[in-house]
């Protein structure tokens, strides 16, 4: 992208979108590499210009296959008829083998990364990672208007093939003030009135109703925050499939934030509730935690880390509750981010292999 990537709710933002924010291309993005070949884990054209790769070849369609990096999986493996190789998901790669690497960045083809941490998860990484050599970061920033732009000033050299794209959906202050919104009044209350004289009774009472919600009220509250976020994240995996490129998402533990976004594109392919929280519930294996490095702060102290482990498939059946209880549906809810129908409509057609029918 030449010029800022925006993004605003209201009609006016709508109009805008569908003018063509899809069609402008991404900043720095590389251009997929290869030609089409059907030999096994060679690139191939998967309909509309795509240069992507088999990746059940690399991955087997039960999932894994990339040894070093966990929880990676294809968004088609739920969904049949989706077009395989185009949007994939996972926990970080920070910790790639070289061999790994190299079947991500040239078997798969991935030239674009959505990396939904926020910046001092991302300061945290290990030095020195294989894909790090070849990787520069692109942040998306928040204005106070509501905007979200690329950053003026793009971390290192142009001459590097694979480009991060950073859209942080949880920063402390959003999240903590979200976060109300959805506890009881009446602990809210509490907890005001007498943080001054007692924190530690304060702090109790929040964490208990933290640890009450548990993912659901993460989950809705990443939902209700990141509403600018989520709308550019997606006209980033918009931008990169129409330039050619498939689009690798993650976040931490590639669970929590990745998982909202990965159900949103599936809902807007047109997965089955089923379908979305069976591909979900792939990462249950993942006991781990990470409320984007805020489960470690004092505030915190005594949450209840079990709540946050792995992912129970209630969790995101919640999240889809929520949308619909407040939004009306999936489509409302990306329409309130600033995504439009247009929008919706263009990236389902990227998404969905729509073969002629045989008379």
């Amino acid at each position: 992208m030449r010029g800022p990537m925006t993004s605003r709710t209201g009609p006016a933002a709508n109009t805008r979108a569908r003018r063509g924010a899809a069609q402008t291309p991404l900043p720095g993005a590389a251009g997929a590499a290869g030609t089409p070949g059907t030999a096994p884990g060679a690139p191939h054209t998967g309909g509309m210009g795509l240069v992507t790769a088999d990746v059940s070849v690399v991955a087997g369609s039960g999932g894994g296959g990339l040894e070093s990096l966990e929880n990676f999986r294809d968004l088609a493996w739920a969904l049949p008829g989706m077009r395989r190789g185009r949007v994939l998901r996972s926990a970080k790669p920070v910790q790639l083998s070289e061999d790994d690497a190299r079947t991500l960045t040239e078997t798969m083809r991935i030239r674009d990364i959505l990396d939904l941490r926020n910046p001092k998860e991302l300061s945290e990484d290990p030095p020195g990672s294989v894909l790090s050599a070849d990787l520069r970061t692109v942040p998306y920033l928040r204005s106070w208007t509501g905007q979200i732009a690329t950053a003026p000033l793009v971390r290192g050299s142009t001459k590097k093939n694979v480009v991060r794209h950073n859209v942080s959906f949880i920063s402390k202050l959003r999240y903590y003030s979200g976060m109300l919104w959805h506890l009881p009044l009446l602990s809210t209350l509490y907890a005001a009135l007498v943080v001054t004289f007692n924190r530690d009774a304060a702090r109790e009472c929040m964490v208990k109703e933290v640890n009450a919600g548990g993912l659901v009220l993460m989950y809705k509250t990443i939902l209700d925050i990141s509403r600018p976020e989520m709308a550019a994240a997606l006209r980033i995996i918009v931008a990169c499939l129409e330039a050619g490129r498939p689009v690798l998402i993650n976040c931490s533990i590639g669970k929590d934030r990745t998982g909202i976004l990965s159900a949103l594109v599936l809902s807007v392919a047109g997965a089955s509730d089923e379908q979305i929280i069976g591909d979900y519930h792939r990462s249950d294996n993942m006991a781990k935690v990470s409320i984007a490095g805020l489960e470690h702060r004092r505030e915190l102290r005594g949450i209840d880390l079990t709540m946050f482990e792995r992912a129970p498939k209630h969790a995101i059946a919640g999240a889809l509750a929520y949308i619909r209880r407040r939004y009306g549906s999936v489509s409302g809810y990306l329409c309130a981010t600033g995504f439009s129908h247009a929008e919706q409509a263009r990236l389902r057609a990227l998404l969905i292999d729509v073969r002629p029918e045989r008379i």
